[in-house]
Parts: structure tokens; sequence; C-alpha cells
């Protein structure tokens, strides 16, 4: 087992090396005159295709150093793009530009609670809001909400991004929790 391991590091550290290669040789492309006299939309296409190389890079960068027992928890220096994607599969987010420190946003998992006991008896909302459920469809259908949950505070927002955030490239994932460093997310 410990072999494969190593056969997967040596092959995910020559696909980086590979890749970084490529992603110099298309970085000076765009650098130049060549690339200038290319289609506008071409042009636009090449780019959009460098930025999510360089997003894939990150990624593997952070892979490569946990497989090395660098114990990577946090991906850094994404778009909101890259982002989106990692709340889908429940990764926590966070950006390095936000003013308060030990803030993540996370979405919220897709369930939908159809138990008019369990509607009676939650806690967040209040009883006229379990009259109207009880009344129309009886059921309640979570889904595609994002929290922002202030480490701080304990305090749980609905979230949604600002233009800002969207246009941001200072976005972190995390893909696990190291308890030393909750709340210090500079």
């Amino acid at each position: 087992m410990e072999k494969e391991q190593e056969i997967n590091i040596d092959k995910v550290n020559n696909e980086y090396q590979e890749l970084a290669e490529r992603m110099i040789k298309a970085l000076a492309f765009i650098d130049s005159e060549k690339f200038n006299e290319l289609p506008d939309e071409l042009k636009g296409l090449l780019k959009v295709r460098a930025e999510i190389t360089n997003q894939y890079l990150r990624i593997r960068e952070c892979q490569i150093a946990d497989a090395s027992n660098n114990n990577v928890d946090a991906i850094g220096q994404l778009s909101f793009g890259t982002v989106i994607s990692a709340l889908n599969v429940g990764f926590l987010a966070y950006r390095k530009g936000w003013n308060g420190k030990g803030l993540f946003v996370f979405k919220q998992v897709r369930v939908t609670i159809a138990k008019d006991e369990i509607i009676k008896n939650m806690l967040s909302l209040n009883d006229l809001s379990k009259q109207l459920i009880l009344a129309t469809k009886g059921f309640i259908n979570y889904c595609n909400q994002c929290l922002i949950y202030d480490t701080n505070t304990g305090n749980a927002n609905n979230w949604v991004p600002s233009i800002s955030d969207i246009f941001a490239e200072d976005w972190c994932i995390v893909t696990k929790i190291d308890m030393a460093k909750i709340g210090n997310n500079k």
C-alpha cells in the first residue's frame, strides 16, 4: 500500500511539473506580440484557460504538500468560481481580505424536512412560520443556502456574496480543520 501511495505522489508531482511548465509557456505567449494579433474572443478564451489552469495548479500544490505530510488545511489565492465548486463538495471558504477574522462560509446540506413533529419542534422557526409550512406543503426543502459563521461569536447568518467577493482572488478553501488555527484565517 505504501509503495502505491509513493507512485501516486510521483505521478502527481510529474503532472504538476509538466503543467507548471506549460503554464509558464502559456503566460509568456499571452505577454507576446503574437498573442496581440489574435482575435479578441480567442485571446479571452486563452486567458480564461490560463486562470483555470492556475487554480488547478494551486490545488495540486496543496495535494502534494499534504501528501508530503506538510498537513495543508487551506488552499489560498483562489477565484470565486473555484470556491463555488469547493462549497458544493462540502469545504469551507473565507477571504483573506475580509475585515473580520474568524469568518467562514459554508453551504448548508440540501435536505427536506417533512415530518410534522420535526417542524413543530424546530427551534429555528417561529410559531407563525411553522403554521404556514404545515398548512401549505407540510415540508421544507433546504437548498442552495450558504451561511457565514463567525468563530468569535458563534453567530451564523445567511450569506450572499457581494460583487467584491465574486471578483476577489484572495479566497481560501478549508479542506480540514486544524483546531489550533481556528479564528486565525489571516
